[in-house]
């Protein structure tokens, strides 16, 4: 998987000419893909990745691999995406906008109760 992960092993799991148990063990990987992505930069790559397991549940006809799919889309779906650094702290900062903004909308309403 050189450049492209998402890319190569959404070829990978759509070339049925690649026998059932690597697509089987390629499903296995796919949370790991995932959680090597880091929103926002990667929000291209989890677009393919998602596109990738939604042709394969329509075109898989092995019950089994067909089976590791659906248990591998729960998964994906449980997983929570990591924020790239300068994201988080965005994120953080405006966590603490939002609860300074909430003191100080009560600190108002407390001063015009008093008047």
């Amino acid at each position: 998987l050189t450049h492209d992960p998402v890319a190569n092993v959404s070829c990978l799991l759509m070339d049925f000419s690649v026998g059932f148990i690597t697509r089987m063990k390629l499903c296995y990987l796919l949370p790991k893909v995932k959680s090597a992505l880091k929103i926002p930069a990667d929000m291209h790559l989890l677009q393919q990745l998602e596109m990738c397991v939604r042709k394969l549940l329509c075109q898989e006809k092995d019950k089994d691999v067909l089976a590791i799919v659906k248990k591998t889309v729960l998964e994906l779906d449980r997983m929570e995406m990591s924020m790239d650094m300068f994201q988080k702290k965005n994120y953080e900062k405006d966590l603490l906008d939002q609860e300074k903004e909430r003191e100080e909308l009560l600190f108002l309403e407390m001063e015009q109760l008093e008047k």
